[in-house]
């Protein structure tokens, strides 16, 4: 038996990617909004565009660099915590895991949003 690695199915990684970065810029979101509360801004001037492209950044970096050192993120968090109750009533209805979430879940989006190998199609 080989133990060699499945490789990534292009749609999988496609929807995984897309709802990370979704989780990325909705906690950039969360982030700027928090912060018009400490410090009103308005984001339609030139200075709060600014801070708002600075906040997004921040965020981006943050998350993506975590993502590559292969350690929990926020958007990782926001992610389970969105799709819990969908992974819940699936374990109800078929008594099986539809994604087993452990320690090891940042290195697996790491995984599919970094993709360093070619596509399995078929």
């Amino acid at each position: 038996m080989s133990t060699v690695a499945k490789k990534p199915g292009f749609l999988l990684s496609m929807i995984i990617t897309f709802v990370y970065l979704w989780m990325v810029f909705m906690f950039g979101v969360m982030i700027a909004y928090l912060y018009s509360l400490i410090l009103p801004t308005d984001f339609t001037t030139l200075a709060g565009t600014a801070v708002a492209a600075v906040i997004f950044a921040f965020v981006a970096i943050l998350d993506l660099g975590l993502l590559t050192l292969k350690k929990i993120t926020p958007a990782v968090v926001l992610m389970v915590i969105a799709i819990s109750p969908f992974l819940g009533i699936y374990r109800l209805m078929r008594n099986t895991d539809l994604l087993v979430v452990d320690k090891n879940t940042p290195d697996r989006i790491a995984n599919y949003v970094f993709v360093k190998r070619l596509f399995a199609f078929g």
